[in-house]
């Protein structure tokens, strides 16, 4: 793309929403991350950018429809996804979502509440939560709760001073009694 201007600014909004919401589903990079990055990269800055020694990102600087804080921020948010497609590292997944939600509080861009239901969690952290309130009311230490969701690999990972909250908020969606309750009456 050659430079940005008013006609494709509510279609850089829509792109930087939908990779903000993907990047939010989960901790850990997916394979649809990647394909949001991709399809950002190909219309922000070229089809083919991939074959490139480096990113060029002047269209962007060239862009006078963003201010200057828009333009440098969506540069380094192109070199951030450029970096992850190429890594596919948690940090630089980290860094592209907080790029990208600094750049829709830029352009003043709400996303739509589009979570489920607070009660509705994925499956895989449904299953986590689980296991951790289980197993913290049966009074097993907290590094080794810890360290058995760090070897299961479709769970993302807790830290142990979390636990508790983790299985608190597990026990009132499905209306069960606390961790600390459970363990009084054992």
């Amino acid at each position: 793309m050659p430079m940005i201007g008013p006609d494709e600014l509510p279609e850089l909004d829509q792109k930087l929403s939908r990779l903000v919401e993907q990047f939010q589903a989960s901790k850990k990079p997916e394979p649809q991350d990647i394909q949001y990055c991709r399809e950002l990269l190909d219309w922000l800055i070229y089809e083919g950018w991939e074959d490139a020694e480096e990113l060029d990102v002047r269209p962007i600087a060239w862009s006078d429809c963003l201010s200057e804080s828009e333009r440098q921020n969506l540069a380094n948010l192109a070199l951030a996804a450029q970096q992850f497609v190429g890594s596919r590292a948690k940090d630089d997944k980290a860094m592209v979502l907080e790029m990208g939600q600094t750049m829709l509080n830029l352009r003043g861009v709400q996303l739509v509440d589009r979570a489920k239901p607070k009660d509705i969690l994925d499956h895989k952290t449904e299953a986590r939560d689980r296991y951790v309130y289980e197993r913290l009311s049966k009074g097993l230490s907290p590094a080794r709760i810890v360290a058995a969701v760090e070897q299961h690999p479709d769970w993302d990972v807790i830290a142990a001073a979390d636990l508790e909250a983790c299985a608190d908020a597990y026990a009132q969606r499905h209306q069960l009694p606390s961790v600390a309750e459970r363990r009084r009456t054992s």
